[in-house]
């Protein structure tokens, strides 16, 4: 059997439409990107192989970028579980201090008009 006929037998019945990238593990995207990188293939190779486009693989290579850029980033904590993305922290210390003095204001006139209800008997 050659390397096309096992590709093709591999390969989804409905090849009209590419594979999202949800369809691959986490493993199987570090293995196509570290072939990549280590130059075992060519990113059309593993297009074709994956039945993925081109700029899902690319996505795939810019965030494992990214991640070992943020995991080699001096005081960040990979033991304690994973580390949040500096974005990510600064979008949750951005919500974190929103004043809450507009949420309270609004629960006590919902409690109000509630209760202004019950005695009208509406």
């Amino acid at each position: 059997m050659t390397n096309q006929q096992k590709e093709e037998e591999e390969r989804p019945a409905s090849t009209a439409q590419k594979r999202n990238s949800s369809t691959w593990s986490a493993a199987q995207r570090v293995e196509a990107v570290l072939k990549i990188w280590s130059e075992r293939s060519t990113p059309s190779q593993i297009c074709r192989e994956m039945d993925i486009t081109w700029t899902i693989l690319n996505h795939w290579q810019q965030r494992a970028m990214e991640g070992m850029l943020q995991a080699l980033e001096p005081g960040v904590r990979l033991d304690k579980g994973q580390a949040l993305s500096p974005r990510l922290q600064e979008l949750i210390r951005k919500r974190s201090a929103i004043p809450k003095e507009k949420l309270t204001a609004r629960l006590r006139r919902l409690e109000k008009k509630e209760q202004q209800e019950r005695q009208t008997g509406g």
